[in-house]
């Protein structure tokens, strides 16, 4: 699999820049931006406690006195940047009268993000750290609960039956994301939004399709009236 390679785009869209100097107090602060940067430049591989003090400027003891451990900063971090993500979110409201709409904001907000805060985004969806977070994995299963309700109310099935398209539509976004992100696609964000849209479009289409079949197939006929064969077994 590609590995998180520089980029000029996300060297540039990368917030809050250390500028290896901080203002006494805040080297907490200091160190997340740090992490965020290192993380949409170089990937998460390259965060590492002696990177984050070399940028912040400080001694390689130093950011201990924050965090005892590099995981105790990225999950603090991970935290933090998960929280930007819901106070972005919150800025729509998501109208179940209105699924299609919400889908749409949902999906366009998705690549802004990682457009505007690519290390935030790969912290978030693509690092794995969140898998020992149980604060972010609760996060995680209220958004997903959230959506789910979406996709029911775009295709009129049970919520509970639409686990398939979901977990497609988020495969396909992040994915795209993903592969635009580390550069193995070649293609902008900008413009994997727009496929990711298309294929969202035929995914949906198609679930639609298959629950109008369902719903058309006459009911089985009962166990006792099914033909049987010469040795008296229900086929």
């Amino acid at each position: 699999m590609p590995d998180h390679s520089p980029s000029t785009a996300r060297r540039s869209a990368a917030p809050g820049r250390s500028g290896r100097t901080y203002h006494h107090g805040d080297l907490a602060q200091a160190l997340q931006r740090v992490v965020i940067e290192v993380v949409a430049e170089r990937g998460i591989g390259a965060a590492t406690m002696a990177e984050c003090a070399r940028r912040a400027g400080v001694s390689a003891a130093a950011p201990y006195r924050h965090y005892p451990s590099l995981d105790d900063l990225l999950l603090a971090t991970a935290r933090a940047c998960y929280e930007r993500w819901q106070v972005r979110r919150a800025e729509h409201d998501v109208d179940l009268n209105r699924p299609e709409q919400a889908l749409r904001e949902l999906m366009a907000d998705t690549f802004a993000f990682a457009r505007d805060d690519p290390g935030s985004f790969i912290l978030i969806f693509d690092s794995g750290i969140q898998r020992h977070s149980d604060l972010i994995k609760e996060w995680n299963r209220q958004a997903y609960e959230q959506f789910l309700h979406i996709v029911s109310a775009i295709t009129a099935a049970p919520a509970a039956q639409c686990s398939i398209p979901a977990l497609g539509i988020i495969a396909t976004v992040l994915g795209h994301a993903k592969m635009s992100l580390d550069e193995f696609s070649g293609i902008s964000l900008d413009r994997a939004a727009q496929m990711s849209m298309s294929a969202t479009t035929m995914l949906l289409d198609g679930f639609r399709a298959d629950q109008e079949r369902h719903r058309a197939v006459p009911e089985q006929t009962a166990p006792d009236d099914r033909p049987t064969d010469r040795g008296g077994r229900a086929w």
